[in-house]
């Protein structure tokens, strides 16, 4: 993939290559609606000499992705098991009457529910464990992430929220995806397991010659 630059007057339109407006057709005119549309992320200002720079900046090739190897998936799974302390408040009811409030508060002020977002929804997907993981999603569910990764990517361009009716409710915001990376955290743990097994001969063996 090669982010190619479309120079319009003064305004230089980052755009991913392949599609029409960084192929041989015209560039698309940078309205409020262009940049909401998530095509194209516009750079305004500056002398030639910078946009010249930025063109040469944006239009070099993007890294490829890293084969996925057994010490970055060891490693990948270790952030994925970050320690958590809600099995032991949820244990104590009383801490749990004090944690819940500070819970909800916390939540909303993140703001990702005024986007259209799920918690899960933020896992990084660069995670061998995540990305395993939404392999395993039944196909409406796979399409509803990325739709709402989608919406909330042109609502971040256009610094708009979506309206209030519209906001992740509490009952709604319920993990997807965290089920699906346990099971798999332990089916590599099992496999790590397997792997390392050294197997030895009983000693009552070893003397009958088996």
């Amino acid at each position: 993939m090669v982010l190619c630059v479309r120079e319009e007057g003064s305004v230089l339109a980052v755009v991913p290559s392949g599609v029409p407006q960084c192929a041989e057709a015209e560039a698309p005119q940078h309205s409020s609606n262009t940049r909401a549309s998530g095509w194209a992320a516009p750079l305004t200002g500056g002398t030639a000499e910078d946009r010249e720079g930025a063109k040469r900046i944006f239009t070099l090739p993007l890294p490829a992705r890293r084969t996925s190897t057994t010490r970055t998936r060891t490693s990948n799974t270790a952030n994925m098991s970050a320690p958590s302390l809600a099995p032991m408040i949820m244990k104590r009811p009383w801490l749990q009457r004090w944690m819940k409030p500070l819970a909800n508060w916390y939540t909303n002020a993140s703001g990702y529910r005024q986007l259209g977002l799920r918690a899960d929804d933020l896992l990084p997907e660069e995670n061998d464990v995540v990305h395993t993981a939404l392999k395993r999603l039944n196909p409406q569910e796979a399409y509803d992430r990325v739709f709402r990764l989608r919406r909330a990517f042109q609502l971040s361009m256009s610094h708009q929220l979506l309206p209030k009716e519209e906001w992740t409710k509490p009952e709604d915001d319920h993990p997807y995806l965290t089920e699906y990376i346990k099971e798999i955290e332990t089916e590599m743990a099992e496999r790590e397991d397997l792997e390392a097994m050294v197997i030895t001969k009983r000693k009552s063996n070893a003397n009958a010659g088996h």
